[in-house]
């Protein structure tokens, strides 16, 4: 596929399009996602079909809605006149993407696919172009807000409510106007024969194969292929026509909400393997030393929510240059046939992330801050010792062994029904340990550091001097954490390590 923006009628969509190596089509398919963090789960699942689309002769259209993923904030001058103006305004994102996805398939009638509440505004639509609407495991806006307010409030359960005038969902942020007219959305399978033409509801027989779909947390979200293939199966074909000339649009101006002046996004391929990657920056002069984002686990360069993107945005509308990249193997460069969440810490994952350290210091002259989030931080920190960056920003790392071989036993014996398992039932995992680990964990809270750390650097225990060493080797060092993570770092002796260091000359801050 190929990334593009989508700047028609005052808007600006990221957009992915899928079209088959001949040349030639037997019809368009538009693929509308899942809101919040539901998009992000169910973002491998999306992909592979699209791609599974276009080696059976469609056009596929990805693409992200206004305020989500790396498309363009939502029109704020809306806000307080319109109070239904962000369902409103998604389903404009519809229809630019319609007439989008029919002027590259050179087809007139467009397909489309959508999961959650993706299926429920696209049975809102009345964009004439649009042909067959499969509503893939639909959910009304109601019952949407409510599961997903209900999953915020079970993750937070303590303290103050850091945004006490927004419903806050994972991931997305509403006012009570925008959630009301969220709540008016209705759910496609109760619409019976109000749905429009051409509508059909495809649920899953096996309710767990949907859930691992988008309602798991993305380690454990699961591409069900025979799924995808029946969904493709259901559309109507057209005759074969051949493809229109076409080549994405790479450059959009961007506005950033609380800031004045306009942001440049620029679709960039870097390095030799031509990583697809975003560089965002100021429309005037760079004022400071640009920003490297790398996304956890083995999610889009977009970060968890899209937090890299607004990151971004802002840091350039301050004048801060800043790039979010793609990783071999991750988001956008995932392999076609993974079914599972793949290993996020890999040597490609390091050449990539080096790669787009040297190609940031060739387009602005100046070293990069590299900032990273779980799988994220610790690339950042191995990044720091290969590449051109000059401070290195670790959020929420648990991850302090060097040694890739580790992580590519760990992902190879990965069982999702095991790791949710010892999720919910940590009490019977950590009271039955095995020798190995009850002699680590004596070891770990009785035997001498030294020792500890020796253990440490043959990859054998979690040591975090281990990867604060190599991330402050030539880089000044900040970790973030939570409170669990906190404690982590100090049961594993991340304190110790830390004072070590630090006499040694290093700058580290936690």
């Amino acid at each position: 596929g190929e990334a593009g923006w989508i700047t028609d009628n005052g808007r600006s969509l990221y957009t992915w399009t899928h079209r088959p190596e001949n040349q030639e089509s037997k019809g368009t398919v538009v693929i509308a996602p899942p809101l919040g963090r539901e998009q992000v789960v169910s973002y491998r699942t999306l992909r592979v079909l699209a791609m599974m689309l276009a080696e059976q002769g469609w056009v596929a259209v990805r693409f992200a809605w206004s305020g989500t993923g790396e498309s363009e904030d939502q029109p704020l001058e809306r806000h307080d006149s319109d109070p239904s103006w962000i369902v409103e305004n998604w389903l404009d994102d519809l229809s630019a993407v319609v007439d989008f996805a029919q002027r590259v398939g050179g087809h007139p009638t467009v397909h489309a696919v959508g999961l959650r509440m993706g299926a429920a505004l696209l049975a809102e639509s009345d964009a004439p172009q649009l042909g067959m609407r499969l509503l893939w495991e639909p959910v009304g806006g109601r019952m949407f807000l409510r599961q997903h307010s209900s999953l915020r409030r079970l993750g937070l359960p303590d303290g103050p409510d850091p945004m006490p005038e927004m419903i806050e969902l994972g991931g997305l942020s509403l006012t009570t106007s925008q959630a009301n007219s969220v709540t008016q959305v209705a759910d496609p399978a109760k619409l019976g024969d109000g749905l429009p033409a051409g509508s059909l509801v495809v649920k899953e027989t096996d309710h767990q194969v949907a859930k691992k779909i988008f309602a798991v947390v993305s380690l454990w979200a699961t591409t069900p292929a025979d799924s995808l293939q029946g969904l493709i199966d259901r559309l109507p074909t057209a005759a074969m026509v051949p493809l229109p000339s076409w080549s994405p649009k790479t450059v959009a101006t961007l506005r950033v909400p609380g800031f004045a002046e306009p942001i440049l996004e620029e679709i960039v391929l870097v390095g030799p393997d031509k990583v697809p990657a975003v560089y965002t920056s100021p429309v005037g002069e760079i004022r400071g030393p640009a920003a490297q984002f790398a996304a956890a686990s083995a999610e889009a360069k977009d970060g968890a929510t899209a937090l890299w993107v607004q990151a971004a945005r802002r840091l350039a509308a301050k004048g801060i240059p800043a790039m979010r990249f793609e990783r071999t193997g991750c988001g956008d460069l995932g392999h076609r046939d993974d079914v599972m969440d793949p290993n996020p810490y890999t040597a490609e994952a390091i050449r990539d992330s080096v790669n787009t350290a040297w190609w940031l210091l060739e387009r602005t002259g100046r070293p990069a801050t590299g900032i990273g989030l779980c799988a994220g931080a610790w690339l950042m920190a191995v990044t720091s010792d290969q590449a051109p960056l000059d401070r290195v920003v670790m959020i929420n790392n648990v991850a302090w062994r060097e040694q890739l071989k580790f992580y590519h036993q760990v992902y190879a014996n990965m069982v999702p029904a095991v790791g949710v398992a010892a999720l919910r039932d940590m009490e019977s995992v950590v009271s039955k340990p095995g020798l190995k680990t009850r002699v680590k964990e004596l070891l770990r809270d009785r035997g001498p550091y030294r020792l500890w750390l020796a253990l440490g650097r043959a990859g054998k225990v979690n040591a975090p001097e281990v990867m604060m060493e190599i991330g402050s080797r030539s880089a000044e060092l900040q970790l973030y954490f939570g409170a669990e993570d906190t404690e982590m770092f100090a049961k594993e002796h991340g304190q110790p390590g830390l004072r070590r260091l630090r006499r040694a000359g290093r700058t580290i801050e936690v």
